[in-house]
């Protein structure tokens, strides 16, 4: 169900509302309205509320939103928002997150949130109650969730995001940076309202557990789960029944700038077999010679995971020069490349088992191709394409026939490894996010 769908509804409550003082965007978001990244209805409510009008009764619009129409909303404070997104309000708190220096910080982007007071939740609990009982199609609007999965159910659009749709342009320019979501630059706008914990003083004897006869503390994170199950006869005897007009305005209370830990991820190169996984430091100097890092860049934490899910289900491949007692070597070789996909069981192999479960796991042989070195009747290269996690060597020799199959048995002869190369990783990683950027 859309409010805006029966217009002579609509109207009527942008009547009822703006004679109640509300504010523009307040109107729009009890008519449903959503927020939009482009283009936001919110951004110029009034141009808005202008066109849902003139689509009806062009002869109103002077009667409804002029500046000259006595029916424009009074000069009082919105008691729905109590003001927080009147353009003069966010203008004033844009100035001051400016006045912090924030343009300065070595971030091309950032992200903010918005802490409102608690009491805004009930003023609107508050006028869904009034809207409900002069208006039926009210019965269907739903305050408290973020999504709906009932038929005909209308959700008011969070505060926080209207808050968004006005200021986040206006914060792009003071600090010339791009608004992103999953920027490292985190600002905490806290608003506050002098007689916030006065309004709300109720909602905590409202939900009193019955049988500790204990109040519940009610919080900006959990009061519309409160308001959610009050029963609406307890709240109209508590509370103002539409919401009263504030004769407070709303003042910030801080901002908190964090930034997030900068994770730098890529991938690395080994020149010499027998370099460490684990960085050795002399005198404070890296073996940097023999490694190399390319694809350097910064990356997101959540990105680690990629790193961690893909451990199992990553490919590898190794090239493998094996030295084997086959009297035959081209005969082995042939033998080693009709081979199809294997599965091998591999016991926690003895170089590792002071350290891993004793246990047996299955990993999966994708694909090996083996090679004559040329001059020598007992070596061939074995290239080998394995599930991420296969002991490869052991796959060699068979760990005392701890891996099964390996390819000593599968010649029949012993075989064993004499170098092991890993030429790649199939994962792409790490994936580069171009908002990312330092």
């Amino acid at each position: 169900m859309d409010l805006l769908k029966s217009a002579q509804n609509a109207l009527s409550v942008v009547d009822a509302l703006q004679e109640l003082c509300c504010c523009s965007r307040c109107i729009l978001r009890f008519l449903g309205v959503q927020y939009s990244e482009v283009g936001s209805p919110y951004e110029k409510p009034e141009d808005y509320l202008n066109k849902l009008v003139s689509a009806q009764q062009p002869e109103r619009i002077l009667d409804t939103l002029n500046e000259s129409s006595p029916k424009k909303r009074k000069s009082n404070i919105c008691p729905m928002c109590l003001d927080c997104f009147r353009d003069e309000t966010i203008e004033n708190l844009v100035k001051h997150v400016e006045s912090l220096g924030i343009e300065s910080y070595n971030y091309d982007n950032f992200v903010f949130n918005v802490s409102f007071p608690k009491c805004l939740a009930v003023r609107a609990h508050s006028m869904l109650l009034h809207l409900r009982k002069h208006f039926p199609l009210y019965k269907s609007v739903n305050l408290y969730e973020t999504t709906t999965s009932v038929m005909d159910e209308v959700l008011l659009e969070q505060p926080h995001k209207i808050f968004r749709a006005v200021a986040t342009g206006k914060l792009s320019e003071a600090l010339n940076k791009q608004y992103y979501p999953k920027s490292h630059l985190n600002i905490l706008i806290s608003i506050k309202y002098e007689k916030d914990d006065e309004e709300v003083e109720n909602m905590k004897n409202l939900n009193r557990n019955q049988r500790s006869k204990k109040r519940i503390d009610v919080s900006r994170n959990n009061i519309l789960e409160h308001l959610k199950d009050v029963d609406d006869k307890l709240f109209t005897y508590h509370f103002a029944i539409p919401p009263a007009i504030p004769d407070k305005e709303v003042q910030l209370e801080r901002v908190n700038v964090t930034t997030d830990p900068i994770f730098i991820g890529g991938r690395y190169l080994k020149f010499k077999r027998n370099v460490g996984q684990t960085p050795w430091i002399v005198d404070g100097v890296i073996k940097s010679e023999l490694v190399a890092v390319t694809k350097l860049q910064s990356i997101f934490c959540s990105d680690l995971t990629r790193i961690k899910s893909g451990e199992e289900s990553k490919k590898k491949t190794y090239r493998a020069l094996c030295k084997t007692a086959a009297p035959d070597i081209k005969a082995a070789i042939d033998i080693l490349n009709k081979q199809s996909e294997l599965t091998v069981s591999q016991l926690t192999v003895m170089r590792v088992l002071h350290r891993r479960t004793l246990m047996a796991r299955d990993k999966t042989i994708y694909k090996m191709s083996a090679t004559e070195v040329p001059g020598y009747s007992d070596l061939f290269e074995l290239e080998v394409n394995t599930q991420a996690g296969t002991y490869v060597k052991e796959f060699v020799h068979g760990d005392f026939e701890r891996t099964n199959p390996s390819v000593s048995s599968i010649l029949g002869y012993p075989t064993d490894l004499v170098a092991l190369d890993c030429l790649d990783i199939d994962l792409v990683w790490p994936e580069k996010d171009p908002n990312l950027a330092l």
